[in-house]
């Protein structure tokens, strides 16, 4: 009867270790995300003034003639999901608190990238890494809100310094236009980075906040991007699935139905990406004009899992850890 007791302490004892190294997803509260304002100065020299928080932002201006902007806005900030005002993105009433992508998009594209970073007041000395090589791989995801046209917008993973990063897209096109979903590699640069897979979809499959297309109603719309990402012997596969959501304009309500799905397999290094890498968000804008405040993107419930061992696999672990201590016991005696 000890026995069995001590094995179900022992595999309960498992379970919270294992659901401990979930993290918990990150809504952009107070605390997630440092607001302070990056800048760009003569040069241009990019300036990363963020100190705090759990993120550090890559690309937050807009570009003049492929550099920098001297003086440009930080376009990537915390705080109340966008709401469309006079045909710009702005923040709303609440309630929902996420990370806004609010950037010009200008004509062969432009990116806006924030880096998971525990530490972003010492730059890239200390990084946040995670493995995609271990048992199971890892799991990416979080919810997106559009509120303009023609953007993308998604998680990234296997990102590294000096490397590129793979990135996981919801493409809303607005209109009549076919949305679809994307595969694409990012470049240490803020381009628009080249597309490995996409899969069309219908028009308005991932509907903008006001469009009222023919498949949405007037409203906001999250809809939920998950990357399962694993590395083995050097080669990466990426199964990439997007949802909606059961009550469209709540991030926090149960999933709803799949969308799409999109699968892709290719070699770490020959892709310039990096494992262990880190992971982030991404709001990309490819008009075929540059205008003001084109991209109008929300992200929240951000989340990374580590895989959680079988059933089966826990009892036999839970079993051999509580042989052993009953092995020590007779020792002791």
């Amino acid at each position: 009867m000890k026995k069995i007791l001590l094995v179900g302490v022992v595999i309960v004892s498992i379970l919270a270790l294992v659901s401990a190294t979930q993290a918990a997803p990150i809504t952009f509260g107070p605390g997630d995300y440092d607001n302070t304002a990056n800048t760009v100065t003569a040069g241009p020299t990019t300036n990363n003034n963020q100190t705090t928080g759990l993120f550090r932002d890559v690309f937050w201006w807009s570009l003049n003639n492929n550099q920098p902007r001297v003086g440009s806005p930080d376009f990537i900030n915390a705080g109340n999901s966008l709401v469309l005002q006079a045909n710009h993105a702005v923040p709303g009433p609440g309630p929902v608190n996420a990370l806004n992508f609010t950037g010009p998009s200008i004509s062969g594209g432009q990116s806006y990238l924030s880096i998971y970073d525990t530490t972003p007041a010492d730059g890239t000395a200390t990084r946040s890494l995670f493995n995609a090589s271990q048992p199971g791989g890892i799991e990416v995801s979080a919810d997106i809100l559009f509120v303009k046209h023609n953007v993308s917008a998604g998680i990234v993973a296997l990102y590294g310094e000096g490397q590129d990063g793979l990135a996981l897209l919801a493409n809303n096109v607005d209109g009549n236009n076919q949305d679809h979903a994307k595969l694409s590699l990012i470049f240490q640069s803020p381009g628009s980075g080249t597309q490995l897979t996409s899969v069309t979809l219908a028009s308005n499959a991932f509907c903008t906040a006001t469009d009222g297309g023919t498949n949405c109603t007037p409203g906001d719309h999250w809809y939920r991007a998950v990357m399962d990402l694993t590395v083995t012997g050097g080669n990466f596969n990426v199964v990439g699935k997007f949802y909606n959501h059961s009550t469209p304009a709540d991030p926090n309500s149960a999933l709803g139905s799949l969308i799409t799905s999109l699968n892709f397999s290719g070699s770490v290094s020959g892709n310039s990406l990096t494992d262990p890498g880190e992971i982030g968000l991404i709001a990309m804008g490819n008009e075929s004009i540059s205008l003001p405040d084109n991209v109008g993107v929300s992200i929240t419930n951000f989340d990374v899992g580590t895989p959680v061992p079988e059933p089966a696999s826990l009892l036999l672990l839970g079993i051999g850890l509580a042989g052993l201590a009953g092995f020590r016991r007779k020792i002791k005696m």
